[in-house]
């Protein structure tokens, strides 16, 4: 049965936990400790607080609000659903990127009452960041404005008046209850203007872009493996993953960054031999020609191609604490390549808040980046996956942002002190 991901965003008190402990009681996912819990609390003449089913940490429960990403499975007729709770927080922003780093749907909750905030504009914003490629525009609480269409047009259009780039194609609108099970499971009588399908109805039927087989095939090695004994019929052998497409056996390849060439010999599932990977596979490989790859490499199809530059333009977010700093050399990782890099504010990209301190915690900005060595990578147009990196504080080992590729060869960058290139 086909696994779908997904997760909730949106600010505090907009219903992420209730709708997701909706899906969950109306699917039947819950234990019987959990359904017990709640036909006690019933019973006891109170209200049933689904939200319970995810706010499993006792500060979460003290304060109301959830602090980490909780992981939940449920299932359909159709489809296998893991779905992560993102904390709604500006606290805990940067624990949205967790829960999206490999969902394939984003549901994006907002109070009818109070349509889009702050909160909302930057959690779509980070979204979109990570090219998550398809919302769902979840309007909750609609039984507490007796389900009038008025409301719910009003913040249709201001989402699609302030992201423009929000279309039909990759996203929808659903007016919800997620407290009373409106629009949820299954539509609602109670909201007859409204055509569409409920939650579950569209996940079930949803195209999945990120199983597409089509992709660019991008295949990261993660190290390699002296084979003394010759089970894989190769003196040398890669532990890869491959991070998009399909590699299959004898696909002419080329490598970055030595930018030679070579063909794929044989690919291993385990123990077992496979004639193809998929993404996301973790599989070892041999190479019919003797090439010398090293950590980080990447293999790609013959008619791809990645750049390879010590000079790039990305777009980045900024989750800690300490604002950014042009003197400062941080740990640019991508994939499993890593380099120390300096970065040149150009010019920021959403905030509310003052800036007169530099680029602060939970904001955007438009950055060039000059690293100590050559590295390969790509624009996040060409690969959503390859498009992408992350910063980290050398002196802390912090992740402090997150950003993704847009130029590469930024000329005019002042260059890293020597002590970092050599």
């Amino acid at each position: 049965m086909e696994l779908l991901r997904l997760l909730t965003a949106g600010n505090v008190d907009d219903g992420k936990s209730t709708l997701i402990g909706r899906l969950l009681f109306e699917t039947e996912s819950i234990s019987q400790e959990e359904a017990d819990s709640l036909s006690a609390s019933r019973s006891r003449g109170n209200s049933v607080e689904l939200s319970r089913l995810l706010d499993g940490l006792k500060d979460e429960r003290e304060q109301g609000i959830t602090i980490d990403v909780a992981y939940r499975h449920f299932r359909s007729t159709k489809r296998r659903f893991i779905i992560a709770d993102c904390p709604g927080h500006f606290q805990y922003t940067k624990n949205l990127i967790v829960g999206a780093a490999n969902s394939d749907i984003a549901l994006v909750l907002m109070d009818v009452n109070r349509g889009v905030v702050d909160q909302t504009r930057r959690h779509i914003k980070i979204l979109q960041l990570l090219q998550v490629s398809q919302f769902i525009f979840v309007i909750n609480k609609m039984d507490t404005v007796n389900y009038e269409s008025s409301k719910f047009n009003s913040i249709v259009e201001q989402i699609k008046s302030e992201f423009p780039e929000v279309n039909d194609t990759n996203s929808i609108f659903i007016p919800v209850s997620a407290r009373m099970g409106d629009n949820v499971v299954k539509t609602s009588d109670l909201m007859k203007w409204y055509f569409g399908p409920a939650i579950l109805q569209h996940l079930e039927q949803v195209t999945i872009s990120s199983l597409d087989p089509n992709k660019t095939v991008r295949v990261v090695v993660q190290k390699t493996i002296l084979d003394a004994n010759n089970k894989t019929g190769s003196t040398r052998a890669y532990a890869a993953r491959v991070l998009s497409g399909t590699l299959r056996a004898g696909d002419a390849i080329h490598v970055y960054p030595s930018k030679t060439k070579g063909k794929i010999k044989k690919l291993f599932d385990g123990k077992n031999e496979i004639n193809t990977a998929f993404c996301p596979s973790a599989i070892l490989l041999t190479l019919e020609n003797d090439l010398d790859l090293e950590r980080g490499s990447v293999l790609v199809s013959n008619k791809m191609s990645c750049t390879v530059s010590t000079e790039l333009r990305a777009e980045i977010f900024w989750f800690d604490s300490n604002p950014i700093s042009e003197t400062k050399n941080y740990i640019f990782r991508h994939t499993c390549q890593e380099s120390m890099t300096k970065i040149q504010m150009v010019d920021y990209d959403l905030s509310n808040e003052s800036q007169s301190d530099g680029l602060g915690q939970n904001q955007f900005a438009h950055v060039n980046m000059k690293l100590s060595k050559p590295v390969w990578f790509e624009s996040h147009r060409n690969n959503q996956t390859t498009g992408l990196f992350i910063l980290i504080d050398p002196l802390s080992n912090n992740t402090v942002g997150v950003g993704l590729i847009e130029l590469v060869e930024v000329r005019g960058i002042e260059p890293l002190t020597p002590s970092l290139q050599s």
